[in-house]
């Protein structure tokens, strides 16, 4: 079965690994930080994952992040694809996983994990009841 890692530019960033991050990540030899896509294909890179293995997918405006996202990654996914592991923010494992799991064919099995602990995730401050919202919303839409 064929895998496949991607990174979205919002909140997406797929792969296989609950790890830590490196810590020597940076811009070598350029006067400025990474920007996001730059430190996720390090990060993936240092991971193991084949850089033929990532796609990256440029985001747009869209109505619902979760369900643009997904379908930004519907359109660009490879019919081969049968497995997506979805690494994201604790807090949106499960919309995210919703979303994608209703806008890809049922040949693409997708599981989710949150890329660090709950507790780390500054969203864990914010109020819960919102994301319960917006998961109640996604199931009616998505």
């Amino acid at each position: 079965s064929l895998s496949l890692s991607l990174s979205l530019s919002l909140s997406l960033s797929l792969s296989l690994s609950l790890e830590s991050p490196p810590r020597h990540l940076s811009a070598r030899g350029k006067n400025r930080s990474l920007t996001r896509t730059e430190w996720t294909l390090a990060y993936l890179a240092w991971l193991g994952i084949a850089r033929e293995r990532i796609h990256i997918i440029q985001d747009g405006p869209g109505t619902f992040g979760s369900l643009h996202e997904a379908d930004l990654v519907k359109a660009a996914l490879p019919v081969t694809v049968q497995r997506l592991v979805v690494v994201t923010s604790p807090v949106h494992t499960r919309r995210s996983g919703m979303a994608l799991r209703r806008r890809l064919p049922a040949t693409v099995a997708v599981t989710t994990y949150a890329a660090i602990d709950w507790s780390l995730s500054a969203e864990a401050f914010a109020p819960l009841w919102f994301e319960y919202l917006k998961l109640a919303a996604y199931s009616v839409i998505a």
